[in-house]
């Protein structure tokens, strides 16, 4: 489970503490969810797309 983050972090410190071998496994969650979140912003806006056409 990934743990919540603070709420200020500086994302070079962020970034480059995932690039350790040792958090690879938070790091590849990270990539799930970046993934899932630009895949249903993309069917949002194929959709806003498809209104507009219409």
């Amino acid at each position: 489970m990934i743990n919540k983050l603070p709420t200020l972090i500086a994302p070079k410190q962020f970034t480059a503490r995932l690039a350790e071998p040792a958090h690879w496994d938070e790091a590849l969650q990270y990539i799930g969810i970046t993934a899932r979140a630009i895949d249903s912003y993309s069917d949002r806006l194929d959709a806003a797309t498809a209104l507009l056409r219409n």
